[in-house]
């Protein structure tokens, strides 16, 4: 079943009963909504999106890394240590606040 809705032209246009939303969240903090007619479709859409430019599943951090203490403290943020879980190699991993840059703060 499909919900019909006119516009004040007359013209009608049908509708899908159920949508699939998901949100993406812009470095501007701009807020943009986009709806799927299929939780299959959702699911490839996303799936897609946690991609890398080479193709590669985005980790987190927290996937590779044991966050340990600080080493230091900057204007972006703070430079923890970190122990790779699979190697057990200590790295220095530089944690930023990204909400609270500008634009060009960003693209630096």
């Amino acid at each position: 079943m499909t919900a019909r809705s006119s516009s004040s032209s007359g013209c009608e246009s049908v509708l899908p009963k159920t949508v699939y939303p998901f949100k993406i969240v812009f470095p501007d903090n701009k807020v943009r909504i986009y709806n799927c007619t299929s939780e299959v479709s959702r699911e490839q859409w996303l799936k897609v999106l946690q991609l890398d430019k080479n193709g590669e599943q985005k980790l987190k951090v927290h996937d590779k890394y044991y966050l340990k203490n600080d080493l230091g403290r900057g204007k972006f943020g703070v430079v923890k240590l970190g122990l790779c879980k699979k190697t057990n190699r200590k790295v220095a991993i530089k944690c930023i606040r990204k909400r609270e840059l500008s634009l060009q703060e960003l693209e630096l």
